[in-house]
């Protein structure tokens, strides 16, 4: 997972989000974790 950064920048997370519901379960998890 090298690329979180890129993943966590706002404009992914509205794309991905959309696309995967569970994205937004993922990044909670990984901000709660780091």
């Amino acid at each position: 997972m090298r690329s979180v950064r890129v993943l966590l920048h706002p404009r992914r997370i509205k794309k991905i989000a959309a696309e995967r519901p569970n994205f937004l379960n993922l990044i909670r998890v990984l901000k709660t974790e780091n």
